[in-house]
């Protein structure tokens, strides 16, 4: 009659019991998910080019040694059974600059350039490894400050309003340059 005799609660207890045991399958995002679930990392990107496997991680002391390295290749267990060669790397910082050319409405120039860096600062410190900057972003961080009017984004880097990054790489931004003018 569409009533069970399971509980909620024994319902909750079968659904966290499916979650305690590994899947038959993976997906690269829960292969991430199991390497961030160790203590020594902090980031980790895993991609697939047909048989080869990259995993990219930053650790907490910048380095990545034989233990953490085995405790990376006891996650991708599950990888072997379909035979893909496996690179563990630290992923590389890539240091980018940029400038912001910044039309102003009011003339509280030194706020908003502060409130600008703020906005952008938090921006930046939320990629993660792989993940690119897009000018858009930038843009509309600065723009969320009030009396910012226009704004415009240079840097050399940048390849058609994206600064790219490559799976094994992560941006770290340097502070922006920003030019506030009415």
């Amino acid at each position: 009659l569409g009533f069970d005799d399971e509980s909620d609660e024994m319902l909750r207890r079968r659904i966290l019991s499916a979650y305690s045991v590994p899947s038959t399958g993976f997906s690269l995002l829960s292969l991430r998910e199991a390497i961030l679930s160790i203590d020594e990392i902090l980031d980790c990107s895993v991609s697939n080019d047909g048989d080869e496997l990259l995993v990219a991680v930053k650790t907490k002391n910048g380095f990545l040694g034989t233990r953490v390295r085995q405790k990376i290749e006891d996650k991708l267990f599950a990888t072997d059974l379909y035979s893909y060669d496996k690179t563990i790397v630290s992923a590389q910082r890539k240091s980018v600059s940029f400038k912001l050319d910044v039309k102003c409405s009011i003339g509280d120039y030194d706020r908003i350039e502060a409130e600008i860096k703020k906005n952008l600062k938090s921006l930046t410190s939320q990629l993660c490894i792989g993940e690119c900057l897009y000018f858009s972003d930038i843009i509309y961080r600065a723009s969320r400050v009030e009396g910012v009017e226009y704004c415009e984004v240079v840097c050399r880097d940048a390849v058609e309003g994206i600064i790219l990054c490559e799976a094994d790489e992560y941006i770290c931004a340097e502070e922006p340059e920003v030019i506030c003018h009415e």
